[in-house]
């Protein structure tokens, strides 16, 4: 078998009638129902198997499911820092790479290249302390022009007044969201580790399967990731919505550095709880959940950040379905940059419903 998720895509229809967003449209390509490849396997070929499916946020994906077929083996110290070692390498491919393409700029890919080389090391040794320090050495140089931990002192505004000065890619990138029209952004109620024991009722029940593709509570629908995580998320703002949730990344990436930096830092982005597996990803909550019966799975869920983020009623929908203009190159590279803000595990495209196809509206 040789399906990878990054083969698959998102699809985001707009439908425009020339002066605003009237509905959203998206539609998943993504492997979503794994219980029917893995029930009957035993744990080891469930371990084999998921990295040839799960390409994007390999580290995570594996260590999840260890912990979820083996909920009595706490995940060792080195394979924590695997995950947040892939996390900080996912921040800055969002930064340097995802960012810039989405908002029509050459990527930094030659830029970032040494940053990622490190990664890469750091990921096959994750014990070694010296590559490790030159790692955040060229984090604290190159994106955020100060110590994680004076970074992270900075409110909003002075956050602002940093992008203003624009000495790295990401703080001009910052800076350039306020020069966007402003789509405001719904409301949206993130997922906290108060809700997974509801998450975890609804992976048991006989209908998970469409769950799984669809997740909301009972209450409505979550978001997960950086801005949902952020401490600053909820309060009065001088960045506009899309630079809130850039804002929020490199806060994020701050943290992980802080935390890398300590030996001491105790980490808790990979954690048990009402009988899920769970991992803090750089896109947010990734939920395993796993039924072992007589040395063989019986059952296997997973829910990916991206289902809770995409629901058609979610966060990226809502937020789509506010953008106004009558320009469709503007529509475009506004929907482009939602997109991105919220940030899908996969590929995506963004369809555009012209106003003469669509069907005319009857009128009383």
């Amino acid at each position: 078998m040789s399906m990878a998720l990054d083969d698959q895509r998102l699809h985001c229809q707009l439908h425009w009638h020339g002066h605003r967003v009237t509905g959203v449209t998206l539609r998943s390509g993504r492997l979503l129902e794994v219980s029917r490849l893995f029930t009957g396997r035993t744990p080891e070929e469930v371990l084999t198997l998921l990295p040839r499916l799960y390409t994007l946020c390999g580290q995570a994906h594996t260590a999840t499911a260890r912990l979820a077929l083996f909920p009595d083996s706490p995940p060792a110290t080195e394979t924590q820092r695997r995950v947040q070692i892939e996390n900080l390498r996912e921040h800055l491919l969002y930064l340097f790479v995802h960012w810039p393409e989405a908002s029509e700029q050459t990527p930094a890919a030659g830029e970032l290249a040494p940053a990622l080389a490190l990664a890469s090391r750091q990921l096959a040794t994750p014990h070694e302390t010296d590559t490790r320090r030159e790692l955040l050495t060229w984090i604290e140089t190159n994106v955020l022009d100060m110590p994680a931990g004076d970074f992270l002192a900075l409110d909003d505004t002075g956050l602002r007044t940093w992008a203003q000065q624009g000495s790295t890619l990401p703080a001009r990138l910052l800076h350039d969201t306020h020069a966007l029209p402003v789509v405001s952004e719904p409301t949206v109620q993130p997922l906290r580790r108060d809700d997974l024991e509801a998450v975890a009722r609804a992976l048991a029940a006989t209908d998970a399967t469409r769950f799984v593709a669809c997740p909301a509570l009972d209450d409505g629908c979550r978001h997960t990731g950086p801005a949902a995580e952020d401490p600053l998320a909820g309060t009065d703002t001088p960045l506009p919505p899309l630079g809130r949730h850039l804002a929020a990344r490199l806060r994020a990436l701050a943290r992980l550095c802080r935390s890398l930096a300590s030996p001491e830092a105790v980490d808790d982005s990979l954690f048990r709880t009402a009988g899920l597996a769970c991992a803090e990803t750089s896109r947010g909550l990734l939920v395993h959940h796993a039924r072992v019966t007589e040395g063989r799975v019986s059952d296997y869920r997973i829910l990916a950040p991206t289902e809770w983020n995409f629901h058609p009623r979610g966060l990226a929908a809502r937020w789509l379905a506010r953008i106004e203009t009558d320009d469709r190159t503007t529509l475009y590279r506004l929907a482009a940059r939602i997109v991105r803000a919220v940030d899908p595990c996969v590929a995506f495209d963004i369809g555009i419903d012209e106003p003469d196809k669509l069907p005319e509206v009857a009128h009383a």
